[in-house]
Parts: C-alpha cells; sequence; structure tokens
C-alpha cells in the first residue's frame, strides 16, 4: 500500500494528487471507503474525522468532489475558466454547514456532526481560495509526473512536483549524467 504524499501546497490538491500519474500509469490511492480516514489522519490537522466511519456513498461523494477540483484548476491552468456546472459544485460542497472550532486546554478542536461534509468544506473552500484569487497564478502542473501544485516558494518558479525526492530530483540526477558523459567523451575526444 503507497503513503498519501502531501507536497502539493495545499489540501485541495493533496486530494487531487492522490490519483498519482495522471494520464499516464495513474493510481488512484483513495480506492475504498477506509482511505478516506487514512488520508485525513495522514494529512494532519483533520481532527473532526477521527472515529469515523466512511460509507461507499462518503466515498463516491469525496472522489467527485477530488475530481471537480482536479477539472476546475486544469482548466484554470489553460488560461480558462471552471465549467458553471463544476463552480456549482465547489461552492455546493464549501457551504456545508457542518463543524466548529472549540477551545480546550489542549488549543483548538474542530467538532462536526457530519465529519465527510466537513472535510468537504475544507476541501472546496481551499479550492475556492486557490482558483478564485490570485493565488491560481502560483497554480503549476509538474512536467515529470503531471502532479498539480501550489508553487508558495518565494521566486515562484518551481517548476517540479518535489526538487529533493520527486521529478525535480530525477532531472538534477538525468543532468548530472548528461554532464558527466560529455566531460568523459570531451577527454576522450582530445
Amino acid at each position: 500500500m503507497r503513503d498519501f504524499e502531501f507536497k502539493a501546497g495545499c489540501i485541495c490538491l493533496d486530494l487531487v494528487d492522490t490519483v498519482s500519474a495522471r494520464g499516464s500509469e495513474e493510481v488512484d490511492l483513495l480506492v475504498a471507503p477506509k482511505d478516506i480516514v487514512r488520508w485525513a489522519n495522514a494529512s494532519g490537522g483533520l481532527t473532526y474525522i477521527a472515529g469515523f466511519k466512511p460509507s461507499r456513498d462518503d466515498h463516491l461523494r469525496l472522489t467527485r468532489l477530488r475530481e471537480v477540483v482536479f477539472r476546475a484548476a486544469g482548466d484554470v491552468l489553460s488560461g480558462s475558466v471552471p465549467t458553471e456546472q463544476d463552480i456549482a459544485e465547489l461552492n455546493n460542497a464549501a457551504s456545508l454547514e457542518t463543524s466548529r472550532a472549540i477551545l480546550t486546554v489542549d488549543g483548538m478542536k474542530v467538532l462536526a456532526d457530519r465529519p465527510l461534509d466537513a472535510l468537504m468544506v475544507d476541501v472546496a473552500t481551499d479550492a475556492i481560495s486557490l482558483l478564485g484569487t490570485t493565488r491560481k497564478d502560483r497554480l503549476r502542473r509538474c512536467p515529470g509526473c503531471n502532479m498539480l501544485f501550489f508553487d508558495g516558494s518565494p521566486p515562484g518558479r518551481r517548476k517540479w512536483c518535489s526538487s529533493t525526492a520527486g521529478c525535480g530530483n530525477r532531472q538534477k540526477i538525468r543532468k548530472h549524467r548528461q554532464r558527466q558523459t560529455n566531460v568523459i567523451n570531451s577527454k576522450a575526444g582530445t
């Protein structure tokens, strides 16, 4: 079982990226309802999901929202506007009334009567914040694996999903090997 990765820079794109290698050898990491809880717990901060037992319908609702965010982000990346249907679905998901923050001696906790709805509100609100503001100018697609991510780097020039462990690192290795080959070939030719 593959672990979830949280390198997209925002929760809505972390959810989108639970389908890896989109467009090639796709792998869906949210294959069953129990994976929702596993993903939410791994993401950290989604305390209201603890003890939640999602149903098949919950799984379908969340994966549908994931695909809405994916399509809408793709539209924005291509310079288009998301479809009216995708906009309506994001707005509907963001408007579910589900959770409330409380202060405890241990800090803030979020309580939710309907944990899946609370999760959907978080994802949809984050997507709206990303796609409906100037933050959309920092939306990127990795040229190596097609992963969507938010470029939060100060210069705003991040190109790869990850320069330390992902496609960026593999590109650095390829360039290094090519330089080494060029050095060896130039020495052999002299």
